[in-house]
């Protein structure tokens, strides 16, 4: 290579140093007093949520730095700035996006939030990550994962091959059924009717039955009594007799 050769490399290299450098991102801690909310944030956040989000902070630290346009205007972030000062803080970490111009910031507000919301999840990935955040000994909450517990026991049921023992027993078969078509409840003040609510004959008034044989079925699902109930123009008053 000679020496002209090795000029235009130099220049070339210095070209990318330059770009790269003016790309480079530094992380500035700043007052929480000092920020500015984006009044065209349409993003919203319920009091739970800002709540979960404190509890994220104080588990794992304040990881994802505030984002701010040039006049310390927050850019992205506001559910982390008002967690913070939930928590008490009186500084955020923050990163200042000076590049971009206040269209891109406009855009880049929203496109923050609903990219993020495209993503998907590997529900078996995510069944074995969260199975395995539950084994762990001590005082951990898996939901500061943001998963309630509801939500992880579907997730691990419904990418397990093995069939819930809980949902293993026996039924017993009534041989007819106690309730027809036609039949009214009286409960009280309130009536049950059995009917097809898209016809018109099931809403015509009608009184309780005069005798019902009533089937009370225990917790283990065995019969243990047999009932009458006779008409009554007051309450519908049923007596169980072992």
């Amino acid at each position: 290579m000679n020496a002209k050769e090795l000029s235009i490399a130099a220049a070339s290299s210095e070209k990318i140093l330059m770009k790269s450098d003016t790309s480079e991102l530094s992380i500035a801690y700043l007052r929480i007093e000092d920020l500015r909310s984006n009044s065209r944030n349409s993003r919203t956040h319920s009091k739970r949520q800002l709540r979960q989000i404190a509890d994220s902070i104080k588990t794992f630290g304040f990881a994802n730095p505030v984002l701010l346009d040039r006049n310390n205007t927050v850019v992205a972030g506001h559910g982390r700035v008002a967690a913070a000062k939930l928590l008490g803080m009186s500084e955020v970490p923050t990163i200042r996006l000076a590049n971009l111009s206040p269209d891109q910031v406009r855009a880049y507000v929203i496109a923050d939030n609903r990219l993020a919301e495209k993503a998907g999840w590997d529900k078996a990935i995510l069944a074995i990550e969260l199975q395995h955040l539950l084994t762990i000994d001590g005082e951990f909450d898996v939901t500061i994962t943001g998963f309630e517990i509801p939500e992880i026991d579907l997730l691990l049921t419904a990418t397990s091959d093995k069939p819930d023992p809980d949902d293993d027993f026996e039924a017993t078969e009534l041989s007819e059924a106690v309730t027809q078509p036609g039949d009214s409840w009286q409960l009280g003040r309130h009536r049950i009717l059995c009917g097809n609510s898209i016809e018109q004959a099931s809403f015509s008034k009608r009184g309780p039955p005069s005798f019902l044989q009533i089937r009370l079925i225990t917790s283990k699902l065995t019969e243990t009594s047999v009932a009458t109930a006779p008409r009554d123009t007051g309450n519908f008053r049923w007596h169980v007799a072992r």
